[in-house]
């Protein structure tokens, strides 16, 4: 809100636990909790509230490899690319993870145009 911007994408993939901090985990449960989206604003979570990301195999966790597959397809807008993400995360992940989306965006935004 503070930047005036007309738009604003906020990716979260920081949804783990951290194991260090238990008496904290106990208060508030696991991953991050529900955030709301100011006005203008499309914020993305690789998992659930209250849920936590897996690591995946490769260089990326699973959410960051499908997100950058997903950017790769022309024509798509924000609210396609991230479905995209979330069902093959849901699918690949066998319904452990499935990325959320919080959105007050107004208008179409499109990450590459045909």
């Amino acid at each position: 809100e503070d930047a005036e911007n007309r738009m604003n994408i906020v990716i979260l993939v920081a949804c783990r636990n951290n194991p260090y901090t238990r008496a904290l985990r106990r208060r508030t449960g696991e991953g991050l909790n529900i955030t709301a989206a100011p006005s203008g604003t499309f914020i993305a979570f690789a998992t659930a509230p209250g849920s936590v990301a897996a690591d995946g195999t490769g260089a990326n966790g699973l959410y960051t490899q499908e997100l950058l597959d997903a950017l790769t397809v022309p024509g798509l807008k924000i609210e396609d690319v991230f479905k995209k993400v979330r069902t093959q995360v849901r699918i690949k992940s066998n319904g452990a993870q499935i990325p959320w989306e919080n959105s007050s965006i107004e208008g179409d935004f499109y990450f590459k145009v045909n």
